[in-house]
Parts: structure tokens; C-alpha cells; sequence
């Protein structure tokens, strides 16, 4: 409805309650989260609630009922985390080594659960035994990862012949020795270089410069990634969220006496949709 752009595939979460909310071709009539909670770590979430319950169907995949899934019609529970063999396939990207390791779940899974992945593969039979078509078998994630570990650049055709059988056997991890450049072999732009200004970024940084400069004496406010409760992730978990509140607005000292407040004070932050208050606390950084 806003005509905002995709990245990566995705669309921005923001717009997701008024594709619900406004009636006509292409409205959203039913949503699926896996293990998200967009009520309460998206903007405006009251709306994205008013939304969720005018929905047609609404499923989660989920261990919780939170402030989302409590709007599902059904609740397919997955297996915990440590029920699941684990290979990082983000994390990895940030390292300065090749290093590679494969955990193997630490319980075995109870009778009758099921890991994602095979909840996904039940709903897609399913929907091909509705739509009378074929559904391709799909591996285990081991066999992926096995497969893909063979055929990549350390795998059956390299001295190293990495598979997860190897992988399984050193259970800390190999290091694969120092990082090898490839920005060049991955670029696949027409001449081989970084488009460092594509014409969509350029375009709205005219946009851009062209908005009225912010008040000299406005504030702005940026969200904080916490350690033990990692936005909303983990605040399911009363250990981990016990203690003093932590919705806390840290301020620089300098902002603080300009407006006759003190370390420490409450204060009351508010917006179009709605306000909250917290105290607030000198911070230098």
C-alpha cells in the first residue's frame, strides 16, 4: 500500500498491518510466523494486533504463546534448540579463519515431536495432495549439509575431503587455514565492480537532501540490542529478564541539563501511537 521497496526479497515489516488492514485485491488474509514475534518487535504493534485479529487464518510455528501466536488459530510446537544439530551458516561469514564445525543435538527429540524443518515438509504434502502434485523428497539437513561440505571448495576434490563424518569426529571444529580472497570471482556485475552508487540509492539521496532539516533541539532515539534479552528473543525466559527493568533511556549528560532532568529521573517518551515511561541515565557514549 505504501509503495515502499523490497530488499533481498523481503518487504519491510512496518507494512505489514496495513496490507492486512485495507480492504481490496492483495489484501493478506492469512500470515504464518516461525518463531517471531512482530506484536511487540515491530513499529506500531497495536495496529499490527488490530490486524491479526481480523485475519481469515493465522499459523505459528512457536514454543510460546506471546503476544503474537496468542491470535493463531493453530500452534505447530517445534523441538527446542538443543533437540536440533546445529552448522552456523551465518556466523561463519564474520570469521577471520576458515573454520567450520558441526554440533550434534545434545537431547534426543521426545516421542512424537517434530523439527522444523519436518513440520514445513508436512504442510508442503499437504498442500500438493490438495493441489493433486507431485512433492519432490526432501533430505534431512545432515544430507545437505554432507552434500554441500563434498562438493564445495574443501570438500572431495581438495586434499582436506571434508564431510560430515569428518566434521563429526572433531566435535570443537577444523580450522581450514587463512581466509582465501574470491570478491572477485563473486561479483557478477556487467564490469566486474562494486556498484558503489546505484542509481536507486542516489535517486533518494536527493530525496533526501531535499527534506526540511530536523530541529537543532530534537532528540533522536534509537533502539538498543540487550544482551539477555536480545530484543524480544529471549525475553520468554524469566531467568534471563529478572532483575531491575531495562527499558532504561540512556542520554547524554549534555541533553540531560539542557532540559532540566536528572540522572536517574522518570520520564515519559511518547509518539503518535502511544507512550511508555522509564527512567532515564547519563551515558557518555
Amino acid at each position: 500500500m505504501s509503495g515502499l521497496p523490497e530488499y533481498g526479497g523481503e518487504l519491510p515489516v512496518s507494512a505489514l498491518a496495513e496490507e492486512m488492514l485495507v480492504d481490496g485485491e492483495g489484501q493478506v488474509r492469512a500470515l504464518v510466523t516461525v518463531a517471531g514475534n512482530p506484536v511487540l518487535s515491530t513499529p506500531n504493534g497495536r495496529q499490527l494486533e488490530q490486524a491479526l485479529e481480523g485475519l481469515e487464518f493465522m499459523l505459528n510455528i512457536d514454543l510460546y504463546i506471546n503476544e503474537t501466536t496468542r491470535h493463531a488459530d493453530l500452534i505447530l510446537p517445534s523441538t527446542s534448540a538443543l533437540e536440533n544439530d546445529h552448522y552456523d551458516t551465518t556466523f561463519n561469514t564474520l570469521a577471520v579463519r576458515n573454520v567450520t564445525r558441526f554440533n550434534q543435538a545434545i537431547f534426543d527429540k521426545p516421542e512424537g515431536a517434530l523439527h522444523d524443518w519436518e513440520i514445513f515438509v508436512g504442510l508442503a504434502r499437504s498442500f500438493a495432495a490438495q493441489a493433486q502434485r507431485e512433492l519432490k523428497p526432501t533430505l534431512p539437513p545432515a544430507q545437505m549439509i554432507d552434500r554441500g561440505l563434498r562438493a564445495g571448495f574443501y570438500g572431495d576434490a581438495s586434499p582436506h575431503k571434508l564431510s560430515l563424518e569428518m566434521l563429526s569426529s572433531h566435535p570443537h571444529g577444523l580450522d581450514l587455514g587463512a581466509l582465501k580472497p574470491n570478491l572477485t570471482e563473486r561479483l557478477k556485475t556487467a564490469n566486474g565492480r562494486i556498484q558503489a552508487a546505484p542509481e536507486v540509492i542516489m535517486a533518494d539521496l536527493t530525496r533526501f537532501a531535499a527534506d526540511p532539516a530536523p530541529d537543532s533541539g530534537a532528540l533522536l532515539l534509537i533502539g538498543r540490542r540487550h544482551v539477555r534479552s536480545n530484543n524480544s528473543w529471549m525475553h520468554n525466559y524469566h531467568r534471563l529478564v529478572k532483575g531491575k527493568p531495562r527499558h532504561q533511556l540512556l542520554m547524554h549528560p549534555g541533553d540531560l541539563a539542557c532540559r532540566g532532568l536528572s540522572d536517574g529521573q522518570q520520564v515519559r517518551v511518547s509518539s503518535r501511537v502511544g507512550r511508555s515511561r522509564c527512567r532515564c541515565w547519563a551515558v557518555w557514549t
